[in-house]
């Protein structure tokens, strides 16, 4: 069956036929994909491209840790929690690894894009807070950014989804993935 699909996909290139192949994280191993085989797991992201299917480089796994600020951390101004009466930060730890598990070093804050086009009603998106220790480099591929509401907002109560999207290049190829993440505001 999964074979079949693949031949399938091939031919038609149909988005619901790549959601159902990344869904039963299927290994691509099929001359008609351009001779990519690699499993695709739930944090690999595979996309389409003028020459065919493209699998993501990176293996991206994203934490929220929402409870940061009550550390008094120098991004935050309150110490409390993040709520809905307050805009105080949420750190996002991130580990970018290699297909093979390699740590992707040398990251820096603009190879991490964050995208937020769901929010709970009458919430303001998020973006990337902006200060001079809001990106951290952990080394062996771990990082961290912060987010918050723009505009100086408060948050919401209700989910956020958010899309972190890390790209860095290799030579002079342009390498991309992304992970979805639900930013939770109890109260």
């Amino acid at each position: 069956m999964k074979h079949s699909m693949a031949k399938y996909c091939s031919s038609v290139i149909a988005a619901s036929c790549l959601a159902f192949m990344l869904s039963s994280s299927t290994v691509i191993a099929d001359a008609d994909f351009n001779g990519v085989a690699d499993s695709v797991s739930n944090t690999a992201v595979t996309t389409l491209t003028a020459s065919g299917l493209a699998v993501s480089p990176f293996q991206f796994t994203v934490h929220v840790d929402k409870n940061y600020c009550v550390s008094a951390g120098v991004q935050c101004e309150t110490g409390l929690l993040p709520e809905s009466t307050n805009g105080e930060p949420i750190r996002l730890l991130m580990q970018v690894t290699t297909r093979l598990g390699q740590p992707v070093a040398g990251l820096v804050d603009a190879d991490f894009a964050v995208l937020n086009p769901f929010t709970p009603a009458g919430g303001t998106a998020v973006a990337k807070t902006i200060c001079g220790a809001c990106f951290q480099n952990g080394g062996n591929g771990v990082y961290a950014l912060f987010v918050d509401p723009r505009d100086e907002a408060n948050w919401k109560a209700g989910g956020y989804g958010v899309q972190i999207t890390v790209t860095s290049t290799l030579g002079d190829r342009l390498l991309s993935s992304s992970a979805l993440i639900d930013i939770t505001i109890d109260r």
